[in-house]
């Protein structure tokens, strides 16, 4: 004897269960992983990771966040030019600074742009790697030939 399952055996799914099961169907946003954007900030400087975080809030199909990160680095920065250059003599604080600066961005930022629980795909770091360390042989460049 085949049995049926009665309707009332598997109730429909509700609102909740459906949008629960809605995300697991869409497809995990491309980011930059969170270590990577302390590691970016270390070897390039904050305002570079806060560029990095601003592609992944846009990723992850959310519009709020990104300006809030970019005027935080900008502002970041400014204040570190501004303490760098008054205290020259200050070892290894452009290196404390872009690691501190680096730190916020993937602790604060991201809990509070993308989320903690956010599931991703990693993203290449290639471009971002090739970009930066052009960056800096150009500033180099106009550094050491004066112009």
């Amino acid at each position: 004897m085949v049995h049926l399952p009665d309707e009332h055996t598997n109730p429909p799914l509700s609102n909740d269960e459906t949008s629960i099961f809605e995300n697991e169907l869409r497809p995990l946003p491309n980011l930059y992983q969170r270590d990577a954007i302390l590691a970016l900030a270390f070897l390039f400087s904050t305002l570079f990771s806060a560029v990095l975080v601003a592609i992944n809030i846009k990723e992850t199909g959310k519009q709020r966040g990104i300006w809030q990160v970019l005027t935080f680095a900008a502002l970041f920065l400014a204040l570190q030019i501004a303490i760098v250059t008054a205290m020259p003599n200050l070892r290894f604080s452009n290196i404390i600074f872009n690691l501190t600066g680096g730190q916020l961005l993937r602790t604060v930022f991201w809990k509070h742009y993308i989320g903690n629980n956010t599931r991703y795909n990693k993203r290449s770091l290639l471009v971002p790697v090739v970009v930066g360390i052009l960056i800096g042989v150009v500033l180099f460049l106009l550094s050491t030939y004066g112009y």
